[in-house]
């Protein structure tokens, strides 16, 4: 996947985050990179981390997504708007483990697996691992995501779903942890 991703970049020059196919790949590739990282955490994770991968995979391969490599136009080919869209890649990974680690936690507790105690804390641990830098990065990424926005378009906010169900995602985990 970092080979692919690395052709794709080289061939195009530009990073690898322009299209709906591209991006799918990214977060694959992001997902199997936290997993491999937070690997000595929980060795669970690696599993979780192949799981979510191959879902972005199969996502991007059986979508309407086109695989063909084209050009972009002038105002998507900034830099602020590749660290923007790696920003909330990373934190949907992130968030995208968290999820996973629920519903790990959902199926042992309807399959009522022995020692769920022990089972859901340690799940409920690992779930705020991931959520806590998730939070974080969608944050900044949708601060840089304005900022270049207002570069590009001339304003700041402009409602466009993206934008909306980005910060949408955003509160509705922020409450997850403003609970606690």
């Amino acid at each position: 996947l970092t080979a692919v991703l690395m052709l794709r970049w080289i061939i195009s020059e530009n990073i690898p985050m322009s299209n709906g196919y591209e991006t799918m790949l990214t977060v694959a590739w992001f997902a199997m990179l936290i997993s491999f990282i937070a690997y000595h955490k929980a060795h669970i994770v690696l599993v979780f981390g192949f799981l979510l991968s191959g879902f972005f995979l199969l996502v991007s391969h059986i979508g309407q997504m086109d695989p063909a490599i084209g050009q972009i136009m002038p105002v998507l080919n900034s830099p602020l708007l590749s660290i923007h869209v790696s920003i909330i890649m990373m934190s949907y990974a992130l968030l995208a483990l968290t999820f996973i680690c629920a519903i790990t936690a959902l199926s042992a507790n309807l399959l009522s697996v022995n020692n769920r105690k022990p089972l859901m804390e340690s799940l409920q641990t690992l779930s705020l691992l991931f959520l806590y830098p998730a939070l974080v990065a969608l944050g900044f990424g949708i601060f840089i995501g304005a900022i270049w926005a207002n570069i590009s378009w001339g304003q700041y906010w402009s409602w466009d779903p993206k934008e909306t169900w980005a910060l949408i995602t955003f509160l509705i985990y922020a409450a997850a942890i403003h609970t606690r």
